[in-house]
């Protein structure tokens, strides 16, 4: 079955419904939700937010969503002013100008279960830089990708044709491979970006974190982070309708700062919440004064040449008391008896801890050996 096929049977099919049955391999629209996620998430902690959602994180002694461990010290309190926070954006800038060591964990519930895992670790110097993704849950294995003297490397499974589940070296060696590559490599600078003065900090007291002494900032005013964020993954407040009829609703929820005595970024974590609300139909009917309501089935017929119709069924799939052969949206349109209802099929937040180590410290970032020369990633 074509990936075409997939993705329209991905889109269509609705949540929870007990009377229809996907083909192996296939699963529902979730699947395409954890791909986009997975890409905003890796898109935000490396370059300026998350649209994700959290349980526990530990990164570099910095454990919860809460704030480091650590011994807690009575601060000032009050909000920090634009100055302040224009001076920890220009400094941490400085320090990272030429090289430094990001190292990141998220986290993701949806409907209370823990749905998304995982770990990158950013080095960069210079114009190189490294990226190694650890997709914990689901588990998707190891995947780097390294930029060396303008040169791109990838190191997992399907980078080549021969062997592709065998994870290996790559080398690819076809034009603007550099700059695919550099895409791929989130700067984690450019996270410096949410220390927006109009996000309204505070100073929320002190932690010290292996043996550093930082404070503690945290954003009364989320809402008014700057919107060019939403092109290095800050999710816009407010919603977007799918083309199946579901409805994503995404903000964030809260944004952390830990700075140390030189007004040096040592860790920013990122909160988001989102919700996502399914149609479902039902059609009314009167049998002798008695009124039934029971819900319909939006399902696929897929012809022997692979076209896929969308149809509404009343009644289950293998005993259809009637079917149109269109969607239930037009069902319902030319139906007044059949009515659509919004349910929350998903809640879901997320937290991304990001840590900056080794600050302005030079990286060792190499060509790797034996890597397998190909021409467009195989």
């Amino acid at each position: 079955m074509s990936t075409d096929i997939e993705e329209l049977l991905r889109q269509g099919m609705e949540r929870a419904t007990e009377d229809i049955r996907l083909p192996t391999g296939l699963g529902a629209r979730a699947v395409r939700r954890h791909h986009q996620r997975r890409l905003t998430i890796r898109a935000a902690v490396a370059g300026g937010t998350a649209a994700a959602t959290g349980a526990g994180l530990a990164v570099s002694g910095l454990v919860g969503a809460g704030g480091p461990p650590g011994q807690q010290a009575t601060g000032r309190s009050g909000i920090v002013t634009a100055a302040m926070v224009r001076h920890v954006v220009s400094v941490s800038s400085a320090a990272l100008a030429k090289a430094g060591h990001v190292r990141i964990i998220y986290n993701s519930v949806a409907n209370g279960k823990k749905t998304e895992a995982g770990t990158a670790d950013i080095t960069f110097s210079g114009q190189n830089s490294n990226d190694v993704s650890d997709e914990i849950i689901p588990s998707n294995g190891k995947i780097v990708y390294r930029l060396v003297n303008g040169q791109a490397y990838y190191y997992g499974r399907g980078f080549t044709r021969r062997q592709p589940l065998r994870p290996r070296w790559v080398h690819d060696t076809s034009p603007g491979a550099a700059a695919s590559i550099s895409v791929k490599i989130p700067d984690p600078r450019k996270l410096l970006r949410a220390l927006e003065p109009g996000a309204r900090f505070v100073r929320a007291g002190y932690q010290v974190v292996d043996g550093v002494r930082l404070e503690h900032l945290r954003a009364t005013q989320v809402s008014r982070l700057p919107r060019g964020l939403t092109s290095i993954g800050v999710p816009a407040a407010g919603r977007t309708t799918s083309p199946d009829g579901s409805i994503e609703r995404v903000w964030l929820t809260a944004l952390d700062v830990w700075v140390d005595g030189h007004g040096v970024v040592r860790r920013i974590q990122i909160s988001s919440g989102e919700t996502n609300t399914a149609p479902v139909f039902t059609i009314t009917r009167d049998h002798n004064g008695q009124v039934t309501e029971q819900r319909l089935i939006r399902a696929f017929r897929i012809t022997r040449g692979k076209s896929v119709t969308e149809v509404c069924i009343e009644g289950t799939v293998n005993r259809p008391q009637q079917m149109w052969r269109e969607s239930c949206q037009k069902v319902e349109e030319s139906h007044s008896n059949v009515t659509e209802h919004r349910v929350v099929a998903e809640r879901s937040k997320t937290v991304v801890s990001v840590s900056f180590l080794d600050i302005g410290k030079p990286q060792a970032i190499t060509a790797p050996q034996h890597a397998v020369p190909v021409h467009g990633q195989g």
